[in-house]
């Protein structure tokens, strides 16, 4: 037999559910739903209820339903229990393949997954026209999600004027975004991965007090902070490192870049020539 792809699990997700589906009664839209998810398990767990109920062809009640058809006290419940049982399933590698070569191995999995994801272009397209259309835009990312943070925001600053960037939390963090939401209709563009600092929350509430509309990258969508953003974008983890890997992340970062200079004014592209041409005469680049 010819080797499995990298990161696709075994039959445990589906036998789960499978276990559950014998004694429950379903409605066809429902079942609909569950062959989704027992298709395709590595996709399911990185979606919200309304982007299952998108891609199925159903409303959204049908998918929060099946979840109680289910046996689970909600949709947050039985994506939990499918990501436990996706990350414990056992996956196909080479057998020559050392740990860092299996631990690349999984990082493109979830780049394929994410790649799927990304086959309705919505979500970034609308994030982007934020970040673009914003009075001004707060990057947060706090702990080890601040690398993420500066990454964006420095480039994101080469795009528009009023980006501010929070890497530390205390109350610093609250002085900038208070200083961001002086202007009407900021834009706070979040990353979150795990831990999850509780300061992060705190920060996040602020924001939404002072009118804020927040994108969160996260890595989950069962995750605590999820409820506090407008629009949510899911890159998740490579956990075969110590302190796990943020490529998924890192990439939608620069798509996210991507989109908003695509989409940008005239004034976008001036600065960036303008920046062109600094460089060139300070010589800035070896």
């Amino acid at each position: 037999m010819g080797r499995e792809k990298a990161g696709q699990p075994d039959s445990a997700p589906e036998g789960a559910l499978e276990d559950r589906l014998r004694s429950a009664r379903l409605t066809p839209a429902q079942r609909q739903v569950a062959r989704f998810i027992v298709d395709h398990p590595d996709r399911f767990v990185f979606m919200s209820a309304a982007e299952v109920a998108r891609d199925v062809g159903v409303s959204q009640p049908s998918v929060t339903r099946l979840a109680q058809e289910l046996g689970y006290r909600g949709y947050a419940e039985m994506v939990g229990e499918m990501r436990a049982l996706v990350r414990s399933a056992p996956r196909q590698y080479e057998p020559s393949a050392n740990r860092y070569q299996r631990a690349i191995d999984d990082e493109i999995a979830l780049l394929t997954a994410a790649r799927e994801r990304l086959a309705d272009l919505r979500p970034l397209e609308r994030a982007a026209r934020k970040m673009m259309s914003a009075s001004s835009v707060v990057v947060v990312g706090l702990r080890i999600s601040a690398a993420l943070a500066m990454n964006l925001g420095y480039r994101l600053a080469r795009l528009r004027d009023n980006v501010r960037i929070v890497t530390q939390g205390g109350s610093v963090a609250f002085d900038e975004v208070a200083l961001g939401a002086r202007r009407e209709s900021p834009v706070m563009v979040a990353f979150a991965m795990p831990r999850y600092p509780a300061e992060l929350a705190e920060i996040l509430r602020f924001a939404r007090s002072r009118g804020y509309w927040i994108l969160q990258v996260i890595d989950s969508p069962t995750a605590p902070l999820c409820e506090e953003a407008d629009e949510v974008m899911f890159a998740s983890i490579g956990w075969g490192a110590t302190f796990g890997s943020h490529t998924t992340a890192s990439v939608l970062s620069t798509l996210l870049i991507d989109a908003a200079a695509s989409d940008s004014s005239s004034d976008a592209r001036a600065r960036l020539i303008e920046l062109d041409a600094v460089a060139s005469e300070r010589s800035h680049y070896l």
